[in-house]
């Protein structure tokens, strides 16, 4: 970032299952938080916070990605890890996170009473299914990655075992947005690119769920490549839902 107004600092917060990193700033505003993936490059959205000078940019990392695994490194401890650091480094802030992939599923599992909106980009609710994560532990780079692809998403070298997430959708309660790819998942084949991981049945399970609306874009897997600027109208958009978030007033 060229602003010094916007440099990013490292928040460190101790929790019971390790520690937790966060990078971005504080100013006070409310803020939007970005959860990112399995394998995310350490720059990802770091100029987010140019896009959106109103409020106060955080990203977050799965831990052992850039940062420290947690003990055990599972969906559990990674959403109440981050669920400690948000209600310590930023209480009563509104907050919405933009989750990828499985930064979508982290999302979905925060308990932060500030958290009033989710951007959630191809939050695949199963995995047994979803061939291509099986071939993920091939380009882990260390022993806390595998563990990480093992607890998570049930993959492993020769193994798959089943992780269902759907039951993070019985306790959503603020409004969410789905983002979705086109290219459907079907059977496994070669591809250009990696197919939309919400098959057919997630899909139709967020699309009724009363909290949840779901956008179709273009691409697959990766539309936050391929439907950029439709991606941050999104994440705008939720960013100006907090800011006016009558609630603010009061926290």
């Amino acid at each position: 970032m060229t602003d010094a107004a916007n440099v990013e600092q490292r928040f460190e917060v101790e929790t019971p299952f390790g520690p937790v990193w966060l990078w971005g700033r504080d100013t006070g505003r409310p803020l939007v938080v970005v959860a990112t993936g399995a394998f995310a490059e350490s720059w990802v959205y770091d100029r987010l916070q140019l896009t959106l000078p109103a409020v106060d940019v955080v990203r977050f990392h799965l831990p052992s990605n850039h940062c420290p695994p947690l003990t055990p490194n599972n969906l559990g401890t990674i959403s109440r890890g981050l669920t400690t650091a948000l209600q310590t480094l930023f209480p009563n802030r509104p907050t919405a996170i933009f989750g990828l992939s499985t930064g979508a599923l982290v999302a979905l599992a925060v308990t932060a009473p500030q958290v009033r909106r989710l951007v959630l980009v191809e939050p695949f609710l199963r995995t047994a299914h979803a061939w291509p994560l099986h071939d993920l532990p091939r380009i882990a780079r260390d022993e806390a990655q595998r563990e990480l692809l093992w607890n998570v998403l049930g993959v492993a070298e020769g193994k798959i075992e089943a992780r269902d997430y759907r039951h993070l959708l019985d306790r959503l309660s603020v409004p969410t947005v789905a983002l979705v790819g086109r290219t459907p998942l079907g059977e496994r084949r070669r591809v250009p690119a990696m197919p939309s991981l919400v098959d057919g049945a997630d899909r139709a399970l967020l699309q009724t769920h009363p909290m949840v609306h779901v956008f179709e874009l273009e691409g697959g897997h990766d539309v936050a490549t391929e439907s950029l600027g439709e991606l941050f109208r999104h994440v705008a958009h939720a960013a100006g839902a907090i800011i006016a978030d009558p609630r603010r007033a009061t926290s």
